[in-house]
């Protein structure tokens, strides 16, 4: 890295939304897909998207960073006809959240944002979605993982899998109880330790797990597995992955990474990473840097 560039660049996430069919093909180098995208602004990026369509609506949900803080909350956007709204917060709280996994459980819609600063893996309600949520319940205390996502079986059990937040760390599964939410861990084999790329999903009656690539960099692609037997989960086959290279945005700008990919019904959404110039970037760093976020 240049003194430039260590001085007044830093990464920043846009997010991209597309319509799809439920198999249209999934990006990748050799069939770029056009995505409409949510830029990011002077004072905030975004990342980490997750989408939901939600009584004929919807919806993207991600994290924004705040440039000045170094801390991230939760915000939302409504897609439609290939437009962004206006972007809202909708859960901000005194530690760092991002990832905001939000799915249905009978007609009712969860969040289980990304909290590993807080050291619990926490699962949130809409009390009146989109924008309001409340704690529901606490589901692992003392752990410090990242990126829970949820697996769906074809009998429709309920399984999380998360990463401990460590340079050696590995994935941890569960099943979840949709009544009382109670975890019971359950052992697997053969699959990837890999971070979390999003939710699992199925596509062309495969079930598609994507994984972040980290190993060269964080999140420098979307890998894409295929669990060979929900039944009983304990075997998986690469596919590809999907880069910078798969994606079309529109404009000129170079996006160097990709490292979440989400599918709801007919709506995708991906996260985008680029350089770019902040002037600012000194001021910033030492106020983080005094508030301890650094």
């Amino acid at each position: 890295m240049s003194l430039f560039d260590y001085c007044f660049k830093n990464y920043a996430y846009e997010i991209g939304c597309r319509n799809i069919a439920p198999d249209d093909r999934l990006p990748c180098d050799n069939s770029p897909q056009r995505y409409s995208i949510l830029h990011a602004t002077e004072k905030e990026w975004y990342a980490d998207a997750f989408c939901i369509e939600y009584h004929g609506e919807a919806y993207v949900f991600f994290e924004i960073m705040d440039l000045l803080s170094g801390k991230g909350r939760i915000g939302v956007s409504k897609f439609e006809n290939g437009s962004f709204s206006k972007v809202k917060t909708v859960l901000d709280e005194p530690f760092h959240l991002s990832y905001p996994n939000v799915f249905v459980i009978n007609d009712t819609v969860y969040m289980i944002p990304e909290s590993c600063q807080a050291n619990q893996i926490r699962l949130y309600r809409a009390v009146k979605f989109p924008y309001e949520w409340k704690l529901e319940k606490i589901l692992i205390d003392n752990i410090y993982a990242v990126d829970t996502s949820l697996l769906t079986g074809r009998s429709g059990q309920l399984y999380i899998y998360t990463r401990l937040n460590y340079e050696d760390g590995k994935q941890l599964w569960f099943t979840l109880d949709p009544n009382t939410f109670e975890l019971n861990e359950f052992p697997v084999a053969g699959l990837s330790d890999e971070r979390p790329g999003g939710n699992a999903f199925y596509w062309q009656d495969k079930l598609i797990r994507p994984l972040q690539d980290c190993s060269r960099c964080y999140g420098e692609k979307v890998k894409i597995y295929n669990i060979l037997d929900d039944s009983d989960i304990c075997k998986e086959e690469y596919l590809f992955s999907i880069s910078n290279n798969s994606i079309i945005s529109g404009k000129s700008r170079k996006y160097e990474f990709i490292h979440t990919l989400n599918r709801s019904g007919n709506i995708e959404v991906v996260d985008l990473c680029y350089k770019r110039f902040y002037i600012t970037k000194p001021v910033r760093r030492l106020i983080q840097k005094l508030q301890g976020r650094e």
